[in-house]
């Protein structure tokens, strides 16, 4: 069992089991002893989706994992969705990623662990990359300079003259 925080400072515990595994697939079609499943909509690896690139998911999963612990703070699913802001929801899926991987590890399923954590890898990576190429684009200056020259007197006269005046024929 791990335990988060949310953004109102509330300790929140979480567990897969058996248990859980049962609820999450009951409310939502999700089976989490087959990971390498694709989401409902059969669009994502489930791994992936869990690690942030599908965040309603990941909080309808959360929700249903913590549900023994969110019935003791009185939290149904909407005030439970609402408590996530950024930090509180990377605090739950780091719980939640890490106690997925735990059940696995606990029945001897390295296959399933290897997975869940390159998954989480891969995501993190992404996500560096992703960053990176943001920093490398184009500095405010450079920006600015190339508003600057498209709409300056030479640029504007040039688009001006191409623009067709005459009337659309019947």
């Amino acid at each position: 069992m791990k335990t988060f925080t949310d953004s109102k400072n509330r300790s929140i515990e979480l567990a897969v089991t058996v248990g859980s595994i049962n609820r999450v697939k009951s409310a939502l079609g999700i089976n989490l002893s087959h990971y390498q499943q694709k989401t409902p909509d059969g669009g994502q690896p489930l791994v992936a989706a869990l690690s942030g690139l599908d965040v309603c998911l990941l909080v309808d999963v959360l929700y249903w994992v913590s549900k023994p612990s969110l019935d003791l703070l009185g939290l149904d699913q909407e005030a439970f969705a609402e408590s996530l802001e950024g930090d509180a929801l990377a605090r739950a899926q780091d719980a939640f990623m890490g106690e997925w991987s735990d059940f696995f590890r606990g029945l001897h399923r390295t296959d399933a662990v290897t997975v869940i954590e390159k998954g989480r890898n891969l995501i993190r990576k992404t996500i560096t990359a992703a960053n990176a190429k943001a920093e490398s684009m184009l500095s405010d200056e450079q920006q600015t300079a190339l508003v600057e020259k498209a709409f300056s007197s030479s640029a504007t006269g040039s688009l001006g003259s191409s623009v067709s005046t005459r009337p659309p024929s019947p």
